[in-house]
């Protein structure tokens, strides 16, 4: 089953609520989700918590490891019982995140629209991606980075800047997580970006037309790369 890791070296970049959003729109195509929580701070996991729904997404508390190589058992479980594993890694540099990409179909980072925030995705893709790299005894990590939190209304010149010289170094996502309240309403409240539509919390329209095209777009990633590999 396919096993999306996403995960960054710099926090504030949008990590869980790209975990939350995907993992959202896989429950509301009618699939089922594990999420693997293996950051310290615990946001998807507490998110879980306030969920009152618990139908269809799980998420699981896996951020007290003696080694970060752990990790990779919580994965392996989860891959033979959900349809879909997202997940959740630490947001800083850690070994933790390497073994989990490690074991992963994809790998999605993401970053915002800022100079800092593209510093850390390539170093990120420097010297994380070679240890990736060594620990699938070579075979190259399939990865895409995703903007997160920028302007939903006119992206800024700096903005622009940073998203066209990323696009020019590495794979980025068609679509973006950009900045609605409808993200930050799934964490206050507990809930998915579905219910957050349907309970009128906030406008959820175009916010979960672009998880789903993220979603969209991971899958069909995955499945040229196992397409390929077949051959």
């Amino acid at each position: 089953m396919p096993v999306i890791t996403v995960g960054s070296s710099k926090g504030g970049c949008g990590k869980t609520t790209t975990v939350l959003a995907l993992a959202s729109e896989i429950r509301s195509a009618g699939q089922g989700v594990c999420v693997i929580d293996a950051d310290d701070q615990l946001s998807a996991y507490n998110w879980y918590e306030k969920w009152q729904a618990k139908d269809r997404i799980t998420v699981i508390n896996a951020s007290n490891l003696n080694r970060d190589i752990e990790i990779r058992a919580h994965i392996t479980e989860a891959a033979a019982k959900y349809p879909f594993v997202i997940v959740d890694p630490a947001g800083m540099r850690s070994q933790r995140m390497q073994w989990a990409a490690s074991l992963s179909d994809i790998w999605i980072i993401p970053q915002k629209a800022t100079s800092l925030d593209a510093a850390a995705t390539a170093n990120l893709l420097d010297v994380d991606m070679e240890a990736i790299v060594g620990m699938r005894g070579g075979r190259p990590i399939p990865h895409r980075i995703l903007f997160t939190m920028t302007n939903p209304l006119i992206m800024s010149r700096n903005e622009r800047h940073v998203v066209n010289a990323t696009k020019a170094k590495a794979p980025v996502f068609d679509a973006e997580l950009r900045q609605y309240d409808a993200y930050a309403a799934m964490d206050l409240y507990g809930l998915t970006l579905e219910e957050v539509e349907r309970d009128g919390v906030a406008n959820a329209e175009k916010p979960r037309k672009y998880a789903a095209e993220v979603l969209a777009q991971t899958i069909e990633d995955i499945m040229a790369v196992q397409a390929e590999e077949r051959k």
